[in-house]
């Protein structure tokens, strides 16, 4: 077996090709653990670049990837929020790794990675995600790194022909009200 190495670190717009190369091989997965369907990833590479950009401009979005030595996108973690002020202490995280890199770690690297960001992040409160209700690795992922179970959201989505249940679940940071 060789050995797989990554690195794990902000996204860049010059990581767009490859970003999008591994969203669509995701989107391929038969049986794949993401919210969209074969095809449905359309991005171009300039789409990319820029949505990347906006992120590294913001100061409550956040996109981490995992490299591996051939600097190719094999994971993600992207945080993304809304800019109204209501809901801008909110980022609702996404997860993907490349089912070849899977079982490595790679998932918790990035997640350790978003959660430190939001620790020091004033800016932000809450992490929140949905998780498929069948994705036990993920769950038991998300609670040992102190995700709470929120709610259920039955029949959230439709995956292979099944409608499939949603976990929601949060992680809170304890900020001082402006």
């Amino acid at each position: 077996m060789t050995d797989k190495t990554y690195t794990i670190r902000p996204a860049v717009p010059d990581d767009a090709p490859s970003y999008n190369a591994f969203l669509r091989r995701l989107a391929e997965e038969p049986n794949n653990g993401v919210t969209f369907h074969s095809g449905e990833f359309t991005a171009t590479e300039d789409e990319t670049r820029e949505r990347i950009q906006k992120v590294i401009e913001s100061n409550n979005m956040m996109i981490y990837v995992a490299i591996n030595d051939d600097n190719l996108v094999v994971g993600e973690c992207s945080g993304f929020s809304s800019s109204r002020r209501a809901r801008m202490h909110n980022v609702g995280l996404g997860l993907s790794v490349d089912k070849d890199w899977r079982r490595l770690g790679i998932g918790r690297g990035l997640m350790d990675a978003m959660i430190a960001w939001a620790t020091d992040n004033p800016q932000v409160h809450r992490l929140e995600l949905e998780v498929f209700h069948d994705n036990y690795h993920a769950i038991n992922m998300y609670l040992r790194l102190g995700f709470v179970l929120e709610g259920r959201r039955r029949n959230a989505f439709r995956k292979h022909g099944k409608f499939k249940d949603a976990y929601m679940m949060s992680i809170l940071f304890e900020r001082d009200e402006d």
